[in-house]
């Protein structure tokens, strides 16, 4: 068995499952990566950790990797551009409704 794929994957074993079998793998032509905010940072090392503990605070905190951005609502789906453009169309008619025929 791979022993680094087997690291990779143990974390992910619920109690009482057994690892029976590993094998490394790809993601298919046209499958999306995972999405930044699903995304894990690499670990520090012992010795960045010493390192990043004697710099001034400002530098710290300019270091610290900022929390990732959950998605808002459904403004980056196509769900929500479908809806932003009915808004507008429904705008628009009522705007066309409301004007009197002699303007």
């Amino acid at each position: 068995m791979n022993n680094e794929c087997r690291d990779q994957v143990q974390p992910y074993l619920q109690s009482g499952e057994q690892l029976i079998a590993v094998c490394e793998g790809e993601m298919a032509p046209g499958v999306p990566e995972r999405p930044v905010w699903l995304r894990q940072p690499p670990q520090e090392s012992e010795l960045e950790r010493r390192i990043k503990s004697r710099l001034p605070g400002a530098v710290q905190r300019f270091l610290r990797p900022s929390e990732p951005k959950p998605a808002g609502g459904v403004e980056r789906t196509m769900e929500g551009a479908e809806l932003a453009g009915d808004e507008v169309m429904a705008a628009q008619e009522a705007e066309c409704t409301t004007k009197s025929p002699s303007e």
